[in-house]
């Protein structure tokens, strides 16, 4: 990777509000900060005077991360600490207010329910990694994510904490 790349996070968010808001506007948790994000790119464009800020239908190129599991956990203690994903590509609608968020949920629901692309996006990236070239990936990486806008991940953090050996 190069060039230059900007990285934040969010404070810790309350689960039970977030679960709340996302039952009184009628999507899942996940449209709720997909939608926080929608809404806070809108801002943006619109502080830095981009035509992006005003455009009626406006959208985004946008990354999201999904999540492969070949099998739940059993247990708590069964939980461990993987690096198994996709990244999904979407057409993220900049939104205008948090009440619009049934637009940004139709976006998502495209890839929710398309489990296919999901573990067939894992499985190429994860075997073209290690029977090609490094060359080849990086270079098909380097073309596709020409086209993007923004990496977005809505992923929490780990469900335990970190230990580092040494």
């Amino acid at each position: 990777m190069e060039g230059e790349m900007d990285a934040a996070t969010s404070k810790k968010m309350d689960m039970v509000a977030l679960k709340n808001l996302s039952k009184k506007l009628g999507v899942t948790i996940n449209d709720v900060v997909m939608s926080s994000a929608s809404l806070a790119l809108r801002e943006y464009f619109k502080i830095k005077k981009d035509p992006l800020g005003q455009a009626k239908d406006a959208h985004v190129n946008v990354f999201i991360p999904a999540n492969i599991r070949f099998e739940a956990y059993k247990t708590y203690k069964d939980i461990k600490l993987e690096n198994k994903w996709a990244a999904l590509p979407i057409s993220l609608p900049l939104i205008d207010s948090m009440q619009q968020s049934s637009v940004v949920r139709q976006a998502t629901s495209k890839i929710k329910n398309s489990l296919n692309f999901v573990y067939g996006s894992y499985a190429l990236t994860f075997w073209s990694a290690i029977l090609l070239t490094r060359q080849l990936p990086a270079f098909f990486l380097d073309q596709v994510t020409r086209k993007f806008t923004i990496a977005i991940s809505n992923t929490p953090g780990p469900l335990k904490q970190y230990r580092y050996k040494n």
